[in-house]
């Protein structure tokens, strides 16, 4: 045990280095819950911001339109009277219709970036 410890020390780790880190996790203050809507949107923000570095205002113009997003996406999907096929294609109308919202605020190296990772994901996924 002792030499575990002293082996910690000597190499400057902190023995729970993993517990210390705190850039995957979103910001909440003690005792406020989040609901599921807001940690996929600050989600989305993360993931972008990994890729194209955003600055703080662009955020916080991005957080009312995937909010948007999600609620007309939730709309969509709990509309049992949809068939299938239009749920699919008012899905794609939406996605654009966020793509269109989003391209605006970034810079145009942010957006040659975003459509280069976009593509990327859709091959992917195919």
């Amino acid at each position: 045990m002792a030499v575990i410890l002293l082996g910690g020390l000597l190499a400057g780790q902190p023995l729970a280095q993993g517990q210390d880190k705190k850039e995957d996790k979103p910001e909440t203050k003690p005792g406020v819950q989040r609901d599921a809507g807001t940690l996929i949107i600050e989600g989305r923000i993360r993931q972008m911001d990994k890729v194209l570095t955003l600055a703080e205002e662009q955020k916080q113009k991005l957080r009312p339109i995937f909010a948007e997003e999600a609620k007309t996406l939730s709309a969509v999907r709990d509309d049992n009277s949809l068939p299938i096929e239009t749920k699919i294609a008012k899905r794609k109308e939406i996605n654009a219709a966020t793509q269109t919202k989003i391209k605006p605020i970034l810079t145009p190296e942010q957006v040659e970036k975003w459509e280069k990772q976009q593509s990327r994901a859709r091959k992917t996924t195919k």
